[in-house]
C-alpha cells in the first residue's frame, strides 16, 4: 500500500539539500571575504617594507651626493684660497 503524497518526503530532502547548499554558500563567501582580506593586509605589509627599504635607499644615495658635494666645494675652495694667496703674492713681488 503506498502513500497518497510520496513525493511529500522527497520535497523536504530537496528543501534540507538547497538549506545546506545556501548555508555552504554562506560560510564559502565569508571565507573568501577573510582570504581576500589576510591577502589585502600582506600585501600592504610587503608594499610598506618596500617603502621603507626604498626609503633608506633614497636617503642613503642622498646622503652620498651631499658628501661628495662636500668634498668638491671644498676642493673649490681650496683652489681659490691658492689662487688668491698667489695672486696677493705675487702682487707683493712685483
Amino acid at each position: 500500500m503506498g502513500l497518497s503524497n510520496d513525493n511529500h518526503a522527497y520535497k523536504w530532502v530537496d528543501e534540507a539539500l538547497v538549506d545546506e547548499i545556501e548555508a555552504l554558500t554562506c560560510r564559502i563567501s565569508r571565507l573568501e571575504h577573510t582570504i581576500l582580506a589576510e591577502s589585502v593586509e600582506e600585501k600592504k605589509k610587503k608594499l610598506a617594507e618596500l617603502e621603507m627599504k626604498l626609503e633608506v635607499e633614497v636617503f642613503a644615495r642622498v646622503e652620498e651626493v651631499v658628501n661628495e658635494a662636500k668634498w668638491e666645494i671644498k676642493k673649490v675652495m681650496r683652489i681659490v684660497f691658492l689662487g688668491t694667496l698667489a695672486m696677493l703674492v705675487l702682487s707683493k713681488l712685483v
